[in-house]
């Protein structure tokens, strides 16, 4: 059933929602989806310019943070900008973040290094880092975050599994990487 749910995703994403459609409606959608995910991560810039600045800053600032843990947690920082993922996506995940639950370092540190994990191996790590920030502001204790987020983790894995199933039984794959996200964070929270 999920593979068949993947196919139909699929479709709809490539050719619309009929197979009759002509490729232009698509075009547009995926463009409209493009479009709307730099019109996002521009506002978002334009309101938090220099976060991963600040949150550098509370690192550097956080007391208690042995040296080692804070050099790994600014290498996981300097990874995740490069990856691209924004500041408001990863702040759960250090010290000082503005949310009801204060993680311990090791947790901070695991969280950080499976998100790491997630993107290297491309199946993206939005429905973990949304899951840590809901739990976070929920106030949840670690031990139920870090549960939260492996069961997600393996939702995720599962389906980028039945997405390149679908791919190696012919299934055209998007070929926008941020609508294939959409798609497998789609399959992962069903």
């Amino acid at each position: 059933i999920l593979a068949v749910t993947v196919v139909l995703l699929w479709g709809v994403a490539l050719l619309g929602v009929a197979p009759a459609r002509a490729q232009e409606p698509v075009d547009s959608v995926q463009d409209q989806l493009r479009d709307r995910d730099r019109a996002r991560l521009e506002d978002a810039e334009e309101a938090g310019a220099g976060s991963m600045d600040r949150i550098r800053q509370r690192l550097e600032a956080a007391p208690g943070l042995d040296e080692g843990a804070r050099r790994r947690m600014q290498a996981n920082l300097d990874a995740y900008e490069a990856l691209g993922l924004s500041a408001q996506e990863v702040e759960p995940l250090f010290p000082g973040a503005e949310v009801r639950t204060r993680l311990a370092v090791q947790t901070q540190l695991k969280l950080q290094e499976q998100v790491l994990a997630m993107e290297s191996r491309g199946e993206g790590a939005g429905p973990v880092l949304e899951k840590v920030a809901e739990g976070c502001m929920k106030g949840a204790g670690d031990p139920l975050l870090l549960r939260a987020a492996e069961r997600m983790e393996r939702h995720v894995e599962t389906a980028h599994r039945f997405m390149e199933a679908a791919g190696r039984e012919g299934v055209t794959r998007p070929e926008d990487p941020a609508t294939e996200r959409a798609l497998a964070k789609g399959l992962a929270l069903d």
